[in-house]
């Protein structure tokens, strides 16, 4: 096992992962709850500005991390970046953690622990309600909740936070 930063050529992989673990609201599969999938191209450039996007590799890239600084969230829609643009500053935004489904051995929470490690200030992340498994992990990992926000659509998303540094 390995992890490293995330680079350009890995953003087709990532996108590839996302796309698998996007599920809609009334699944009982774990995963992105609806998710608004960025293009090849977005995942590119935030791999080339993040310094916080780290991939797992297993015979191949089998999982991700994808961690915004405070600064990357000013000019995004999405209404958890907007709530999160509020608060105190320095901050990573952790907006997806994903391993494959048969890989899943702790891997998630060693990806967590090195952006952690890395990022050394306060993680935020959030879950949608219906993900308790992301919650748990959440808690798993030190995140304490903080905020609740409900979308245009409906969907209620819990943030947590991590205070480190």
């Amino acid at each position: 096992m390995r992890i490293r930063q995330a680079t350009i050529e890995d953003a087709e992989r990532i996108r590839e992962l996302t796309i698998e673990h996007t599920v809609n609201r009334n699944s009982t599969t774990p995963g992105f709850v609806e998710f608004d999938i960025p293009s090849l191209e977005e995942y590119r450039r935030r791999a080339q500005q993040s310094p916080y996007i780290a991939v797992l590799e297993l015979d191949g890239i089998q999982g991700f991390i994808a961690g915004y600084p405070n600064e990357m969230l000013t000019d995004w829609q999405c209404p958890i970046a907007q709530r999160l643009a509020g608060k105190q500053r320095p901050f990573v935004y952790v907006e997806q953690i994903v391993v494959a489904r048969e890989q899943r051995h702790g891997h998630a929470s060693t990806l967590f622990s090195r952006l952690a490690l890395y990022a050394n200030q306060t993680i935020y992340g959030a879950a949608a309600v219906q993900n308790t498994a992301s919650q748990q992990f959440m808690k798993k990992q030190g995140g304490q909740f903080c905020d609740e926000i409900i979308t245009r659509s409906g969907l209620i998303f819990r943030i947590y936070k991590k205070e480190l540094g």
